[in-house]
């Protein structure tokens, strides 16, 4: 899993002076088959304004070649696309008023990558994914604020 921000930075590093800083395909074909990104973030790659679906966005970076797509979407949640399907999962339904959003995105990509390495389905990956991201907005500050998985496993 590659962060959409983070390919065409790596990239900028591997060249040679004078050389154009490589396309978003190239550091796909280098680095991977699944991007994540913000919806902020994806505007900056697609030069549009990511909706809140979307599917617009989604579909240019599958064209781009990207195999699977995640956007976060901030308060509205996360959308996921792939050739095959698309999925739309709501943000968490917090019972704690959101008090701090730093580091929200950090705490995605962490109950991410943790929900697929325990194999579970793109629907039960977004949906920790987002229930890790909302507890950690119910704090103040980053790394203070990162829900622990007892936490996780008790909101859901």
């Amino acid at each position: 899993m590659i962060k959409l921000r983070e390919l065409i930075k790596e990239s900028a590093w591997d060249r040679k002076f004078g050389e154009p800083l490589p396309t978003l395909e190239d550091v796909m074909e280098k680095h991977g088959d699944c991007g994540c990104g913000s919806k902020h973030e994806c505007a900056c790659e697609t030069k549009e304004q990511v909706t809140e679906d979307a599917k617009q966005a989604a579909n240019k970076f599958l064209q781009m070649g990207i195999k699977n797509v995640i956007i976060t979407l901030g308060e509205k949640g996360a959308y996921f696309a792939n050739n095959k399907e698309s999925i739309v999962v709501p943000v968490a339904n917090l019972t704690n008023p959101v008090v701090d959003t730093t580091g929200a995105g950090d705490a995605f990509n962490a109950g991410l990558a943790v929900a697929i390495a325990e194999g579970k389905n793109m629907k039960e990956t977004l949906v920790f994914a987002n229930a890790t991201a909302g507890l950690s907005t119910t704090k103040i500050g980053t790394a203070n604020s990162m829900p622990d998985r007892d936490e996780i496993e008790k909101f859901l």
